[in-house]
């Protein structure tokens, strides 16, 4: 963490080259400066201190409570959604308030107690590679036994988006 908060930002643009995203690196960068500054390098092991570090939203600290602290916190990005959607054949619109709500209490209530971080992390792992947002391979799923979706056959509708407004087209010269 001190060599990080050290470097000088050209330093750790040059490390974090072809990894795209460079205000991450930037907000990394800035946030190892600032837990050197303010808790002596270690990461601060609430919501709130995590919240407040660059960089760093909802999402990013729920996975570190979970799997650095072993806190009882689900993380939800769009992989977990999908799956919960998927698992629990949710009707909502992913990302209304409706659908957050319970996305967020159902990851919650299945959430392990005793192992979050790796339960956090194995539901990340199969919504990235598993439960797919296009042809998702529901035939090698651990979860096909319990998922509503495949059930109902609905695995490729779910979860709903919102609808997006058609962009009117405007020529001007």
């Amino acid at each position: 963490m001190r060599a990080l908060a050290e470097a000088r930002t050209d330093e750790v643009l040059k490390m974090w080259e072809n990894l795209g995203y460079y205000s991450r690196a930037r907000n990394l960068h800035a946030a190892a400066k600032e837990i050197v500054a303010r808790w002596g390098g270690r990461l601060p092991e609430n919501r709130k201190n995590l919240l407040a570090l660059s960089g760093i939203g909802e999402y990013t600290a729920s996975a570190i409570l979970s799997i650095a602290f072993a806190l009882p916190v689900a993380a939800i990005d769009g992989n977990v959604s999908r799956v919960i959607s998927r698992l629990f054949a949710l009707p909502s619109p992913l990302g209304s308030p409706e659908s957050r709500k319970q996305v967020l209490d159902l990851a919650n209530h299945l959430l392990s107690k005793k192992h979050p971080g790796a339960f956090n992390q194995a539901i990340m792992d199969l919504g990235a590679t598993v439960c797919t947002p296009r042809a998702p391979s529901c035939l090698s799923c651990p979860l096909q036994g319990l998922c509503k979706a495949k059930d109902l056959e609905l695995q490729e509708q779910l979860p709903v988006t919102k609808k997006r407004p058609t962009l009117s087209r405007k020529h001007v010269t």
